[in-house]
């Protein structure tokens, strides 16, 4: 995927934008292109103990991308109930091109992929960063489902709360700590998300503030 590829995704995410897709995928997707357009500017002179480990990392992960997207794009129209022919239309894309970036002949860029996505009826930023987060398979079975509106905001605001709530203690904090936080997070929701349903925001908020529930 080449620069001005990047270029052209980000266009069409401030379209969605303006067409009232989620405001967290837009702005998560837009910093996505904005990282890797740097990418390409600076990757050589990056330099260090570890840059040939990291950066072989970073390829491998890098280059995992397009067929993940593939396979995303390919299930995605599948499933659908449309035909190709009406995606591309949709899409505003060749039948062969949509053909193509499904079966991962060719590399779709970000601004075809959300257009293919969008034109199945998906909430196509949203899937992108599903996509890039967790894989395809955990993209097509929530991005439409009340966990993906739930992460949508979720994932908007918890980095400022975390940031808000720890100011420099931030600096403490340690990737490996991740996975039990997230458990944590998910054991303490499945008690009390019977509760939080019957009785709404305000138990929510009450949570929040450290009352017992």
């Amino acid at each position: 995927m080449a620069p001005h590829d990047l270029r052209g995704g980000a266009q069409r995410l401030r379209n969605l934008a303006q067409s009232g897709d989620s405001r967290l995928t837009m702005e998560f997707l837009y910093v996505l292109c904005l990282f890797f357009l740097l990418s390409y500017r600076g990757t050589s002179r990056v330099a260090g103990p570890h840059s040939l480990q990291n950066e072989s990392i970073m390829n491998a992960e890098t280059n995992a991308i397009p067929i993940k997207l593939a396979r995303l794009l390919k299930s995605s129209v599948e499933g659908c109930g449309r035909s190709q022919s009406e995606i591309a239309r949709r899409a505003g894309l060749k039948r062969d091109r949509l053909r193509r970036s499904m079966s991962g002949e060719r590399e779709a860029t970000l601004s075809e992929a959300l257009a293919i996505l969008q034109a199945c009826g998906n909430p196509s930023a949203r899937m992108l960063v599903f996509l890039l987060l967790t894989g395809e398979e955990f993209a097509l079975t929530y991005a439409r489902s009340g966990l993906g509106d739930f992460l949508d905001e979720f994932l908007r605001l918890v980095p400022l709360e975390i940031a808000e709530s720890l100011a420099s203690d931030s600096e403490e904090l340690r990737p490996r700590w991740a996975r039990g936080t997230a458990k944590l997070l998910a054991r303490t929701l499945h008690h009390h998300v019977a509760e939080l349903s019957r009785r709404g925001d305000a138990i929510g908020e009450q949570f929040i503030a450290g009352s017992r529930i």
